[in-house]
């Protein structure tokens, strides 16, 4: 067994690893600002563990990669009204208009 972890990057938040002393694959994926792990046991050849990962992307991003599917009842157009609505402000500086 291998005593070295191995990372490749596959894409920008894509990545592929294996963990110190497992043969393993392992795939990470950046959603929101954050990274979540699975892992692809037990599977240990590089272009199977690639496979699932793409299989494993297009699951939580789907066919948009700008929205995202975590979890089965996730609402992928939940999105929080202050982004979305536009409101002019009345400031001390409306007068340089």
């Amino acid at each position: 067994m291998n005593n070295k972890n191995k990372q490749y990057k596959i894409e920008k938040g894509v990545l592929l690893f294996t963990q110190p002393r497992s043969p393993y694959f392992y795939g990470k994926l950046r959603v929101n600002g954050r990274y979540i792990t699975k892992s692809f046991a037990p599977i240990e050849d590089y272009d199977a563990a690639l496979e699932m990962l793409y299989k494993w992307r297009e699951e939580i991003f789907g066919e948009n990669k700008n929205k995202f599917h975590i979890g089965p009842s996730s609402n992928s157009t939940n999105y929080r009204d202050e982004y979305l609505s536009h409101k002019n402000l009345i400031t001390i500086f409306s007068f340089l208009k």
